[in-house]
C-alpha cells in the first residue's frame, strides 16, 4: 500500500488508529443525498478535482506525482452508475448498492481517502451522490465541510453554464493540515506520554477483567460478521416536527442538553434489551477535540474524534439519570479524553502487532465493553439545502460513520436544514428488524421522557 506522509499519522492517534486499523475493518464515513434532478457527472468530476486542491491533505495526495493524479480520477475515486430502482433511502437496493462501493478489500488497500459515487435515476429527475471519506483524514464534520464546498463549485460550473466562463471568479480557499502536535503541544511532553501509557494500560487491563458491559443482540453472532462491510446496512429517519420540538422544551425545562436526552433514551433502551442483565448501561460517546480547542478551529478538516466510554445506572429517575449523563460526559469531555487517546496509541500497537486478527478483535470487544456507539455532530451549520441552482433540491441526507468492530450498531442525531434527525447504521446479524428491534423502542423511550414536561412548555 502507498504510504502518503500525511497519512502516517507517527504521532496522530486519533488519525492513527484509523490509519493501521483500516487492514482490519473498513475505515469511510458516508454522506449521501438524494437530489431532485440529474447531476451533470462531467461538472461534478472537474468540482470534485477543483474541491480536492483545497484541502492540503488531500492536495498533497494529487500533486505528489502525475501518476497518482491520474488514477485518483479514474475508477478508483469516482464512479457513475444509473439505477432502475426507486432513488430513496427506503430502498434496500439503493443501500444496497451505497454499501457495496466500500464493502471490498480494494478500499481498504488503495489508500484512496476521497470517493465518490453518483448515482442516476433511470428516468433521468433524481441522483443520488455518495461521499465517501476515510476517517483517518477526516471526520463527519469535515465531510460536512467538503460536501459543502463540493456543491458550492459545482454550482459555479453550472452558472459558469449559463452565464459564461468568466461569470464567476475561482475560489482560493485552503484548508490547512494540522497535525495534532501542533493542537495539543502539552499531550507531547515526554513526561506526560510516559504517564499517559502507564495510565492508559491500567485502564485497559480494568476493563479486560471487568464484568460491567453491555452487548445488545437479537440473534447469535455471525463469527464472521465483521469481514465484510456488506453485512451492514443503515437508516434514515427525520423525527416528526412535534418530537423535536418537544425534544428541544424537555431540554429547556431540565436544563439539559439534546444529547443528554438522547443518551437517557439509548440508556433505558439498553437496560430494557441487554443481552445478559446489568445494573448499568455502558455505550461510548464519540467525542470531538475540535469543539473543546475552540472557535479557531471549528471550521478545519482533520479528525478531531475521540470515542469515550460511559457507565450508566438505568434504573434511576429521569433527573438523577440526566444528572449522571452529564457528569459522566463532562468528565469524559475533560479528565479521560487524553486517557483515551492513550487507549488509540495502545491500538496502534495492537494493530501492527503479528497477532491473529481474531485476537485483535477479541481484545477490542473485551476493552471498550460495549457493542453499541452514539455521535451528535450537532447542528449541520453547511448550507445543504440544493445541488446547483435552487431548482435542484437536496431532499434527503443521511449522515453515518464507520462501524469498527466491537460495534454493531452506531447512530447520529445530526439536525441538517432545520430538521433532527437519526441515522443508524448496524449489523445485520445482530439486528434481523432494525425498525422493530431499535427505531421503535428507542423513539419511544424517548417519548417518555417527555412525560413529565408540562404541555406547551416553553411557548409563548
Amino acid at each position: 500500500m502507498v504510504d502518503y506522509p500525511h497519512l502516517r499519522a507517527k504521532n496522530d492517534p486519533l488519525s492513527g488508529f484509523f490509519r493501521w486499523g483500516r487492514q482490519l475493518f473498513p475505515v469511510i464515513n458516508n454522506h449521501a443525498c438524494i437530489i431532485e434532478e440529474r447531476v451533470d457527472p462531467l461538472r461534478l468530476e472537474l468540482a470534485f478535482r477543483r474541491t480536492l486542491e483545497r484541502f492540503e491533505h488531500l492536495y498533497d495526495l494529487i500533486s505528489s506525482d502525475d501518476k497518482v493524479h491520474q488514477r485518483l480520477f479514474s475508477d478508483e475515486s469516482i464512479v457513475i452508475t444509473e439505477s432502475k430502482h426507486s432513488i430513496n433511502f427506503d430502498s434496500a437496493e439503493l443501500r444496497e448498492t451505497l454499501l457495496s462501493r466500500i464493502a471490498g478489500d480494494d478500499v481498504a488497500d488503495t489508500g484512496w481517502p476521497v470517493r465518490l459515487h453518483l448515482i442516476l435515476s433511470s428516468d433521468g429527475k433524481q441522483s443520488c451522490l455518495h461521499l465517501g471519506i476515510a476517517h483517518d483524514v477526516a471526520d463527519i464534520k469535515s465531510g460536512n465541510i467538503f460536501l459543502h464546498e463540493l456543491i458550492q463549485e459545482y454550482t459555479r460550473q453550472v452558472i459558469e453554464n449559463i452565464h459564461g466562463s468568466e461569470a464567476v471568479g475561482k475560489h482560493t480557499i485552503h484548508y490547512e493540515h494540522l497535525p495534532l502536535e501542533r493542537l495539543k503541544p502539552g499531550w507531547y511532553n515526554v513526561k506526560r506520554q510516559i504517564v499517559r501509557w502507564a495510565i492508559s494500560n491500567r485502564v485497559i487491563a480494568w476493563r479486560m477483567l471487568t464484568r460491567i458491559r453491555t452487548r445488545v443482540c437479537f440473534s447469535t453472532p455471525d463469527k464472521n460478521q465483521y469481514n465484510q462491510i456488506s453485512k451492514t446496512d443503515f437508516r434514515h429517519v427525520v423525527l416528526p416536527k412535534q418530537l423535536a420540538d418537544d425534544l428541544s422544551a424537555a431540554a429547556r425545562y431540565y436544563k439539559v442538553t439534546i444529547n443528554t436526552l438522547f443518551s437517557a433514551a439509548l440508556v433505558r433502551y439498553i437496560g430494557c434489551y441487554q443481552h445478559k442483565h446489568q445494573s448499568h448501561a455502558v455505550y461510548t460517546i464519540a467525542v470531538s477535540l475540535r469543539k473543546l480547542l475552540g472557535s479557531a478551529f471549528a471550521d478545519t478538516f482533520r479528525s478531531y474524534m475521540i470515542d469515550t466510554t460511559l457507565r450508566v445506572p438505568h434504573s434511576l429517575e429521569n433527573k438523577a439519570l440526566f444528572s449522571k449523563i452529564e457528569e459522566q460526559t463532562a468528565s469524559a469531555r475533560q479528565d479521560m479524553l487524553e486517557i483515551e487517546m492513550g487507549r488509540m496509541e495502545s491500538a496502534i500497537t495492537l494493530f501492527k502487532s503479528p497477532l491473529p486478527r481474531s485476537i485483535i478483535l477479541w481484545i477490542m470487544k473485551r476493552t471498550q465493553g460495549t457493542n453499541i456507539i452514539y455521535s451528535n455532530p450537532g447542528i449541520v451549520e453547511e448550507n445543504l439545502f440544493h445541488f446547483g441552482t435552487e431548482s435542484s433540491a437536496i431532499s434527503s441526507i443521511a449522515i453515518f460513520g464507520c462501524l469498527v468492530p466491537p460495534y454493531d450498531l452506531m447512530f447520529h442525531t445530526p439536525m441538517i436544514n432545520g430538521k433532527l434527525q437519526l441515522d443508524i447504521v448496524y449489523r445485520r446479524s445482530c439486528f434481523k428488524n432494525i425498525e422493530e428491534q431499535f427505531i421503535q423502542p428507542f423513539i419511544h423511550e424517548m417519548e417518555r421522557l417527555l412525560i413529565d414536561v408540562p404541555k406547551g412548555y416553553g411557548k409563548s
